[in-house]
């Protein structure tokens, strides 16, 4: 596994992980994005506040990464 970077909210701080984990995006996810989380190869899943575009969707399938899309940002924060 290549590793990715994970960031703390509870202190603000980004880590590299080579554990796998979830991403959680707020904007459109498409093109080179997509590509960079599935490099990463930690990534088992995205959580998306917005739309995830359909070729992204497909590589997201053949990399075996499971997604959700258009969830309520209100989700992901207590603000």
């Amino acid at each position: 596994m290549v590793g990715g970077i994970v960031r703390d909210c509870s202190t603000a701080t980004v880590k590299s992980t080579s554990n796998p984990h979830l991403e959680i995006k707020t904007q459109y996810l498409y093109g080179k994005e997509v590509d960079i989380i599935i490099n990463q190869g930690t990534v088992i899943g995205i959580v998306s506040a917005n739309k995830i575009s359909q070729p992204s969707k497909q590589k997201l399938h053949q990399a075996s990464i499971a997604f959700a899309e258009n969830i309520p940002e209100s989700t992901f924060s207590n603000y």
